[in-house]
């Protein structure tokens, strides 16, 4: 499996797993408003994602989709914690 098709993968897992809590905590299916974090949107690691919303492609789904881009991977998680965010689509690791 190439590097970009894991990463799109990723990313569409990311959202698939985020649709459910974000329609039920706002109490309706029709568009649900899902908001990834991430830690610097301008990375190559989150293009899948950019690429998606550059196209429309969640609008054409029926979603609101907000990437909120975070400047440190650790940021992300209080956000997470506090309701800020659905979802986290960061990945931190040793190097």
């Amino acid at each position: 499996m190439t590097p970009f098709r894991k990463l799109a993968y990723t990313a569409c897992a990311l959202l698939a797993a985020a649709l459910p809590l974000a329609a039920h905590a706002q109490g309706k299916i029709e568009k649900p408003k899902v908001s990834i974090a991430v830690g610097g949107k301008s990375g190559f690691y989150y293009l899948p994602l950019t690429i998606a919303e550059r196209l429309n492609y969640f609008k054409e789904e029926g979603l609101d989709v907000e990437i909120v881009s975070f400047r440190a991977a650790p940021q992300i998680l209080p956000a997470v914690a506090t309701g800020d965010v659905q979802v986290s689509g960061s990945a931190v690791g040793k190097r």
